[in-house]
């Protein structure tokens, strides 16, 4: 899959550079996470209504610099309205080495995102501005 990214500011317009491309994850019933080389998640294409993630989900199906080139580890999340993502701060053993924040927002494609960013690990989640996000910070 060929993605276009334009238009690509965050934070207090801080320039960032766009690099790399995606694959998508399509989710399915039948398919979990995590998926190799899967950096992209269309809560649309698969009609779910929500998702739950955790650091351990961007840190492990996430690439550096995929969206962002800042130098962490990133992961997409698309959708549209009436979709909502849970994000948690844990790893699966139930430690918990930061919290997430909405860093601002990157315009993708054409399409904006918001930016969350983990204080305890380079990690970032681009979340379309549609979805609901719940943040799950211990």
């Amino acid at each position: 899959n060929d993605f276009w990214i334009d238009d690509i500011a965050i934070a207090l317009h801080k320039p960032a550079e766009p690099s790399g491309g995606a694959t998508a994850l399509l989710l399915s019933p039948e398919i979990d996470l995590p998926v190799e080389n899967s950096h992209f998640i269309d809560m649309t294409q698969q009609a779910m209504s929500s998702i739950d993630l955790s650091i351990h989900d961007v840190l492990t199906q996430g690439a550096t610099d995929l969206f962002i080139n800042d130098g962490k580890v990133q992961l997409m999340v698309s959708g549209d309205e009436g979709r909502q993502l849970i994000l948690s701060d844990l790893l699966p053993d139930g430690s918990d080495n930061g919290d997430w924040t909405n860093v601002g927002n990157v315009r993708v494609a054409g399409v904006e995102y918001d930016v969350y960013h983990h204080s305890g690990y380079d990690a970032e989640l681009l979340v379309s501005l549609a979805i609901q996000i719940t943040l799950d910070n211990h």
